[in-house]
């Protein structure tokens, strides 16, 4: 249950950092102001943060055997299935993002 609790607390300071990120963007795109030093240390918090979560929920799923009721009941574990399939797919489009962020940088309009 302790890791349960750790993975949840690294979850929520996901979503600050996750927040950080795009209050301070937008702001950087209202005033045209860049500075790729904020930028990059925002990320590479948040990309901390996600790796330790990914770890988490490894040994969680893996180290607890939590997967077993998801096949069992998968109607009332939907929200279960939901939450990983959309993990694996943020996961999979992250790197888009960031190479999208490299242009914007990169070009000049």
């Amino acid at each position: 249950m302790r890791a349960k609790r750790a993975n949840a607390v690294v979850a929520l300071l996901m979503i600050a950092a996750l927040l950080i990120h795009v209050v301070y963007e937008v702001w950087s795109y209202l005033t045209f102001y860049y500075n790729p030093l904020v930028t990059k240390l925002i990320a590479y918090g948040f990309v901390a943060l996600v790796v330790v979560h990914i770890l988490l929920s490894v040994a969680i799923v893996f180290g607890q055997h939590d997967t077993k009721e998801l096949r069992s009941y998968p109607k009332k574990n939907l929200r279960t299935i939901i939450q990983r399939v959309s993990a694996v797919m943020i996961l999979l489009l992250l790197p888009w993002h960031i190479k999208t962020g490299d242009w914007i940088v990169t070009h000049t309009g």
